[in-house]
């Protein structure tokens, strides 16, 4: 049964220690429940207790603490009748398998990518374009080299059944008569040529066949006393040890595959060689050197007065002494290799971009010009 507050008469429930209109408590608190005053100090006054409140001002009307629109005072914790506790935990069945888990992060693994080339205000390197223009100065060379050997080959005749050129087959050794200024011709396919001088009026003539299957006989020997021509055959290999006098007229010495040596030759001399090293010692004369490859060496006594001196190889070094009665206005170039004029100090030696060497100059008091040109090789001229 409830009952009304004692200060303010609104109604108390069973249990209710404070009243909740007033606030004041329902019934007599014990020691222990009674709120702390504070007691006044010396001289202060003693606390007043509050007057009466009005009578109308307490609550109007019941007072509900429910959530609900309804009055409902139940405590808190308990639920209310319609309130079902959920199921307690079942364990999930056996053949429950958990959802696949994801894989874990990897890096991707993507082919290396080349880096991009980095462009210039140029095209190229200037290296590039060096190497570029050497590779076309040898492979002109090369072509120019077989051009040359295809040119002398030419220039060789092939011997036929019949004489080409009037005489007799050619013994071991032999002596023709020559005079002063008299024009010789010697050529051979696959031999060397050897031609000295000596004081007679004549030429010896010594014939070296080194195969069994070519006879001495098949050499040709022919000319007169102003001119003297020696063909070995097309096939084989036949050499020659020729002596002739020192004063001659036009000289022309033609070989595909061998060396030729000269000492104390003078005259117009011509010289083609498509393979093989020549060795010039005390030559005076000499007009034209050709040959594709092999070095060439030696003296050069004196420059021809009448006519210009040539000296052109594809590849080999050119390595001549020219003695102080020398004298020519020198013009020697190489695309790859070195230049050496010890001693000439009229000469200049200059390199001539993007590759090559060249010397220009006068040797001696100057005259006729002396050309020489290698593909690849070095020239070396000393006194």
């Amino acid at each position: 049964m409830s009952e009304p507050c004692k200060t303010c008469g609104s109604e108390l429930f069973a249990g209710q220690r404070f009243c909740r209109a007033c606030g004041n408590p329902t019934d007599t608190l014990d020691m222990g429940d009674a709120p702390t005053q504070h007691m006044p100090a010396t001289g202060e006054a003693p606390t007043q207790r509050m007057p009466q409140p009005p009578d109308d001002w307490g609550a109007h009307g019941q007072a509900h603490t429910a959530p609900q629109s309804r009055p409902d005072t139940r405590p808190v914790g308990q639920p209310p009748p319609s309130y079902q506790a959920p199921n307690p935990y079942q364990a999930p069945p056996t053949s429950y398998q958990l959802p696949p888990q994801p894989l874990a992060w990897q890096q991707p693994r993507y082919p290396p990518q080349p880096l991009p080339a980095t462009t210039g205000g140029r095209s190229g390197s200037p290296w590039a374009i060096v190497l570029a223009v050497f590779l076309a100065i040898l492979l002109g060379t090369i072509i120019g080299g077989r051009v040359l050997y295809n040119r002398i080959r030419s220039h060789i005749p092939p011997v036929s059944s019949s004489p080409s050129v009037p005489g007799v087959p050619a013994p071991a050794v032999q002596t023709v008569a020559l005079n002063k200024g008299a024009a010789v011709t010697i050529k051979t396919i696959s031999g060397d040529i050897t031609v000295e001088s000596w004081n007679q009026p004549q030429a010896e003539i010594q014939i070296i066949s080194n195969s069994s299957n070519v006879p001495q006989s098949a050499v040709k020997v022919g000319g007169d006393n102003n001119s003297l021509d020696l063909i070995a055959p097309s096939s084989g290999n036949v050499s020659f040890k020729v002596k002739l006098p020192k004063e001659l007229g036009t000289v022309t010495f033609n070989t595909a595959s061998g060396a030729i040596k000269l000492t104390n030759v003078a005259g117009r001399i011509s010289i083609a060689t498509a393979s093989g090293d020549l060795t010039l010692n005390n030559v005076s004369g000499l007009e034209r050197i050709a040959t594709a490859s092999g070095d060439i060496t030696g003296t050069l006594s004196s420059a021809a007065k009448d006519h210009p001196m040539t000296i052109d190889t594809a590849s080999g070094d050119i390595r001549l002494t020219l003695q102080d009665q020398f004298n020519a206005n020198l013009d020697a170039r190489t695309i790859s290799g070195d230049i050496e004029t010890p001693g000439f100090d009229g000469v200049t030696v200059a390199k001539t971009p993007p590759v090559g060497t060249k010397a220009t100059g006068i040797i001696g008091s100057g005259g006729q010009t002396l050309t020489i040109k290698t593909a690849s090789g070095d020239i070396h001229l000393s006194k």
